[in-house]
């Protein structure tokens, strides 16, 4: 059986094969030959693309058309090397040279405004020195000149009208390198040239280096569009640009002047500019200047990494360093926007009027503006003897942004410091620690209207100070020296929470206000206020009385197991609804006259209430299970009951006896 399949598969394979050869026979033309002698079908060179040759200088065109150099060429002193006097023409240099007699000659290539579109390509030109000439001149429209190089001529290359040049290099020439007005340049470079490295008007460049030229690299009147360009040591400046100029991801280093300078209306963006004599980047108004990176500019003795002059201009998210003024800014009316400067020898340098919005990213720093701080993250200084923060201006505002702001240790200033010729100070959402200096703390503002909120302020000398006016919410105070809060005068606290000071918790003077706020475990008494009033505030476990008031309205506070009194009273005051239970001294101390005590509950203290002064009203308050319940001094309003207790349980809707008296005003002993 496999046999005969073999045989079967061989039959077939020749059948099919014999059958496609006379498919292809058939398929064949005539293969008699035509009738003549036979003749070229080829096209030549010329036919596809007639070009002419130039073959000595001077040469003068004056039809459109391809032209080529054959070699070499050097021209006699006083004329054109190649007089262009068509519109339409290319020309090749293939490689060679087309070279001048020196400084008495004409231009290289030359065109006149009368005719456009021509095209140069490919080859050197080197020794047109003529005063107001150039290797390539061409003040015609719409030319092209690719891959040129232009060497030791007056001009490298001069194009007016519309140009694109690509893949070129100026160096060495006596004037400019690359002059171009209204036109493009792709990946050209310019460099050692004894002018400008690469300028003209209203022109676009891409991918194109100027370096080492005795102006600047780039000089561009009109408004301009660089991107991806490099100025590089160049003696004048790197990029010098005309108003409503766009500047994109280009690099200015170690030039002699300004990196990038840009009059009114410019944008600025994504570049770096590192190592210029004067400014990084130095713009007038109305620019936006953004994103870009400025290293070591100014030599470190003058200068700015960033220079604005005018008025209008945003500054974003730049990267400043390692320069005698980080951002300099001597106008008004600028947008200063979450820019990162730091170790600069002057961070900031601000004239009046400005809109400040600061991401600080250094200590110390001193704020004398009105402005909005934000910390880019924890910031530790390492300097003793100074501030953190210190704030010079009224109306500045400084969101830690969930970061710290960390101290020194010992010999420290503030954290944060304001004095009190200033206002309006406000601190919000961090930390502060590590500020132990001598009188201390993590935030002193002594000025009016301070405002803290969700600060925590922990191991400094003390946690926060304010003056007249300020108010703190949601803060806390832990484990520092001396006091946890210290506030000057008719300030508000709200939700504040003071633990484990070494002195007391919060320390209240001048008609402040308390609300909900809690002290534990600190050295000195809990809370202390004077002309105040305290509302849902706790105190509990600290070394002194757990909470002292002094004209004072107080209600709906708790003190317990506290060292001292839980309540210790002066004069002047209005006490009820609170709580004290288990403390070392009183459960209330009077220790003055004129107060009002009512509708307070003392258990389990030393003494329950205990009154050592005169013309006291004490009503309503009841006291158990201390070891000495009621302790009054003559000369007090004050009614005492010893309650009665019921004989039997309590089951239904009624039962039970009096408490032993029916003066509204009775005290109760239970």
């Amino acid at each position: 059986m496999f046999s005969t399949g073999k045989q079967m598969f061989a039959t077939v394979s020749v059948a099919f094969m014999i059958g496609c050869c006379a498919e292809i026979a058939f398929a064949q033309g005539s293969l008699t030959p035509p009738a003549g002698t036979p003749s070229e079908t080829m096209r030549t060179l010329l036919q596809v693309e007639p070009r002419t040759p130039i073959a000595a200088l001077p040469f003068t065109i004056s039809a459109p058309g391809s032209y080529y150099l054959v070699s070499n060429l050097t021209a006699a002193a006083g004329v054109n090397g190649i007089s262009v006097e068509a519109s339409g023409v290319t020309i090749d240099l293939a490689g060679f040279t087309l070279a001048g007699s020196g400084t008495g000659g004409g231009s290289g290539i030359f065109q006149s405004y009368s005719y456009d579109s021509l095209r140069v390509l490919n080859g050197t030109v080197t020794g047109w020195q003529g005063a107001g000439q150039g290797g390539v001149y061409l003040q015609g429209a719409s030319t092209q000149i690719d891959n040129i190089r232009a060497v030791g001529n007056r001009y490298g290359i001069y194009c007016e009208g519309l140009s694109r040049i690509t893949g070129c290099t100026a160096w060495n020439n006596l004037g400019d390198g690359l002059y171009v007005r209204g036109g493009t340049l792709a990946s050209c470079s310019a460099t050692e040239n004894l002018g400008y490295g690469i300028t003209g008007e209203s022109l676009a460049a891409t991918d194109c280096t100027a370096a080492e030229n005795a102006g600047f690299g780039f000089y561009i009147s009109g408004s301009a569009s660089l991107k991806g360009c490099v100025a590089k040591t160049n003696q004048g400046g790197g990029f010098a640009v005309a108003a409503d100029s766009v500047v994109s991801a280009c690099v200015a280093d170690g030039n002699f002047a300004n990196g990038v300078e840009a009059l009114d209306g410019s944008h600025i963006t994504g570049c770096t500019a590192s190592n210029n004599k004067y400014n990084g980047i130095r713009a007038q108004s109305r620019a936006r200047i953004a994103e870009n990176v400025c290293r070591s500019n100014g030599m470190r003795s003058d200068g700015a990494g960033i220079y604005v002059t005018g008025f209008g201009c945003r500054v974003e998210k730049n990267h400043v360093s390692d320069t005698a003024r980080g951002l300099e800014v001597t106008g008004a009316g600028n947008v200063i926007v979450d820019n990162t400067v730091l170790d600069n020898e002057d961070n900031y340098v601000f004239a009046s009027g400005n809109q400040l919005h600061l991401l600080l990213c250094d200590l110390p720093e001193t704020l004398e503006w009105p402005c909005s701080v934000k910390l880019a993250g924890t910031l530790t200084c390492l300097q003793t003897g100074v501030n953190g923060i210190t704030v010079n201006a009224d109306d500045v505002t400084i969101d830690l942004a969930g970061h710290a702001l960390v101290g020194p240790g010992a010999d420290s200033g503030a954290g944060i410091y304001q004095a009190t010729s200033n206002r309006n100070l406000r601190v919000t959402n961090g930390k502060l620690g590590m500020w132990l200096g001598s009188n201390q703390y993590g935030v002193w503002a002594a000025g009016q209207g301070a405002l803290f909120s969700e600060l925590q302020a922990s191991t400094n000398n003390g946690g926060f100070y304010s003056g007249a006016g300020g108010s703190l919410t949601a803060c806390t105070a832990i484990e520092n020296r001396s006091q946890g809060f210290f506030v000057a005068g008719a300030g508000t606290l709200s939700r504040c929470v003071a633990r484990r000071n070494g002195s007391s918790g919060l320390y209240c003077s001048g008609g402040s206000s308390l609300r909900e706020c809690s002290a534990s475990s600190n050295g000195g008494s809990g809370i202390m206020a004077f002309g105040g009033t305290l509302s849902g505030c706790s105190s509990s476990y600290n070394g002194g009385d757990g909470i002292y008031v002094d004209g004072s309205v107080i209600s709906g506070c708790v003190a317990t197991y506290n060292t001292g009194d839980g309540f210790a009273v002066s004069s002047g005051n209005l006490m009820s609804l609170c709580e004290s239970r288990g403390n070392g001294g009183a459960g209330i101390y009077v220790g003055s006259f004129r107060n009002r005590i009512e509708n307070n509950l003392v258990l389990y203290n030393n003494k329950g209430i205990f009154v050592q002064e005169i013309n006291n009203f004490i009503a309503r308050n009841s006291a158990g299970g201390n070891t000495l319940n009621w302790d009054v001094h003559s000369g007090n309003v004050c009614l005492v009951v010893n309650a009665a207790k019921t004989s039997g349980a309590i089951s239904g809707d009624s039962g039970g006896v009096a408490p032993g008296s029916t003066d509204p005003n009775a005290n109760f002993t239970h």
